[in-house]
This record gives C-alpha cells, structure tokens and sequence, in this order.
C-alpha cells in the first residue's frame, strides 16, 4: 500500500532500536549501534528512491482506512476470501496488512522495534476483524518459518 510504507519507513528513522534491528544477521547485535548512521543513510536513501512523502502522517493514514474500508467490504461480500476461491488477491490484501499491524512471529519475525514501527494501534484497532481475516489467511495457507540459530 502505497501509504502503508512512508509511514513504516518514518516510524524506522524515528526508532534508533528499529534501525538496530534491520542490521543484518551476520552483524552482532552490540554492534549494530555503531552502525545505526549506515542504516538510517540507507533508510533515507530508500525513501528518496520511491519519493515518499514522510511528512504528512494524517493523510497516509486516512488514505490507509479509507482502502481498509474498501476492503471490509469486499470481505463483507466474498465470503471467506475476497474473490470467493482462494486467490492472488487474498495474498496481496494479507501481505498489504502488514502496515497496520504485522502477523505473529511464527510467520515473520520482527524485533519489538520494528514490530512497533510497522504498527498502527488506531488502525489495528478500527479494523480489528480485517485483521484477524488476514491472520486466517496466514494460519491456512502459509506454513510458518522455521526457527533460525540466534545471532
């Protein structure tokens, strides 16, 4: 959504422990610190890339609802999936839920900064069914990622 992401990408530069997080793996977590000024010039940098206006949080937002409303009601009207069989569609609308409030670890995991910062409680609240319909999705028709070592 294109509304989702400036307002994922502002709440990471504004989240010194978010950008820690998006460090690779491979980089020491004591480390990261010392390199939150590369990931905040590559955050920045992605920013720029896709012209995102990172300033007007009210407006992402209403544009954001007003697409979840849209989408409410084509789950209102579809049944268990938007277009009736499982489809294409259901895998877009569920990945683009990402930006309201992320699924649980077992599908991605995210450190509690990020988790926060790709949070948004109003929205998450309003569309609480929306999001528990997305949750669905996930729970029948993606397998849950396998445990990684820890760095």
């Amino acid at each position: 959504m294109l509304s989702g992401r400036p307002l994922i990408v502002a709440a990471m530069l504004a989240s010194p422990a978010a950008l820690d997080e998006a460090g690779p793996p491979f980089i020491p977590r004591t480390l990261r610190p010392l390199l939150r000024p590369v990931a905040r010039r590559l955050t920045q940098a992605f920013a720029k890339k896709y012209a995102m206006n990172l300033d007007d949080e009210a407006a992402h937002t209403r544009v954001m609802g007003a697409a979840l409303d849209e989408l409410r009601k084509g789950l209102k009207a579809g049944g268990e999936f938007l277009l009736g069989p499982f489809t294409y569609a259901d895998i877009v609308m569920s990945t683009m839920l990402q930006g309201v409030s992320p699924v649980d670890d077992r599908f991605l995991e995210l450190g509690p900064a990020t988790r926060l910062a790709w949070t948004r409680p109003a929205l998450a609240t309003e569309y609480a069914d929306v999001l528990a319909w997305r949750d669905q999705v996930y729970a029948t028709r993606r397998p849950e990622r396998q445990k990684q070592a820890a760095s």
